[in-house]
């Protein structure tokens, strides 16, 4: 399980790091020690059938969870009672569970498997609640894996799914900024900006975003509030992007009907002034997602330092 942590602040000749509690990001504090845990678990996943699934999988398999959650793990589901008012933020909680898929076929129109091959799901326990939930949803999802999701190749009902392992993901190590960081944007993420989901996206939202992620999540699942109420608005420059709308096609069990829910999908490199003070909200949401449907597998960050400028993507 992830812990709570600060921003490790490096000093001069000095190879140790101190961890301080909080870090100015555009004249706010970041209020580090509130971030909630988080526990990162890789589901290994094995069809039992030729097996047709959506473009990002995971859409599939949380419609099949989710009534096996009510059953046996029903703490996780439950709203912290916790109030939401703030700018940009609804009476809604936040989900402690997020799904991803470690594979996804987005661009195409459907992602399909072999008898026997593997499906591997990350499954994210936000929260000291959520991770005493862990046992109870892993027996979620076999129960919701036995019944079958996605359809069968050449036509059929949905295909079962044996859970061969639940292992934990490896461990990520805390890094300072780097002076120019990659965000990848590794399934599609349904980023809202004045209401809408954004079709396009430069580095300062992108960093909003994740701080934003992190302050809701760190106010329902964790200690409190990770800024001030208001606007975040980072000093962060856009060093280069390479972004695209891909249009993600799911069915509705509930609506009854084919829906298809565009993201963004690529990378930004960001550098600037308020990287390093907004670094570990990135971080953050590079385990816990970011947006819209985390639930769903949209929304997966990775970080990494970006190359240099003039050098091959």
């Amino acid at each position: 399980m992830g812990g709570r942590r600060g921003v490790s602040l490096g000093r001069k000749g000095d190879r140790n790091m101190a961890v301080a509690a909080t870090q100015q990001l555009a004249g706010l504090a970041l209020a580090l020690d509130n971030l909630p845990p988080v526990t990162e678990l890789i589901a290994d996943c094995r069809a039992e059938a030729d097996v047709v699934l959506p473009p990002l999988p995971t859409t599939s398999l949380r419609g099949a969870l989710l009534p096996a959650l009510r059953d046996r793990a029903p703490a996780l589901l439950e709203h912290p009672g916790r109030p939401l008012a703030g700018a940009g933020v609804t009476d809604r909680a936040p989900a402690a569970l997020v799904l991803a898929p470690d594979t996804a076929a987005v661009g195409r129109r459907r992602f399909e498997l072999s008898a026997g091959e593997r499906l591997a799901v990350r499954l994210v326990l936000i929260g000291e609640r959520a991770a005493t939930c862990a046992d109870a949803v892993v027996a979620a999802l076999r129960v919701a894996l036995a019944g079958g999701i996605g359809r069968a190749r050449g036509g059929g009902g949905h295909v079962p799914f044996a859970l061969r392992d639940v292992s934990p993901a490896p461990a990520r190590a805390a890094a300072p900024a780097p002076a120019r960081a990659r965000i990848q944007l590794v399934t599609p993420a349904r980023i809202v900006h004045g209401g809408r989901v954004c079709a396009s996206l430069d580095g300062a939202a992108l960093v909003a975003a994740a701080v934003r992620r992190a302050d809701l999540l760190a106010r329902v699942h964790g200690g409190g509030r990770l800024v001030p109420p208001g606007r975040v608005e980072p000093a962060i420059d856009t060093l280069g992007a390479a972004i695209a709308v891909a249009p993600v096609r799911r069915y509705s069990s509930r609506q009854g009907r084919a829906m298809t829910w565009p993201g963004l999908i690529g990378h930004v490199d960001v550098g600037g002034p308020d990287l390093p003070a907004a670094w570990p909200a990135i971080e953050f949401a590079a385990r816990a997602g970011i947006g819209k449907a985390t639930t769903f597998g949209f929304g997966r960050l990775s970080v990494s330092a970006a190359p240099d400028a003039g050098a091959a993507p």
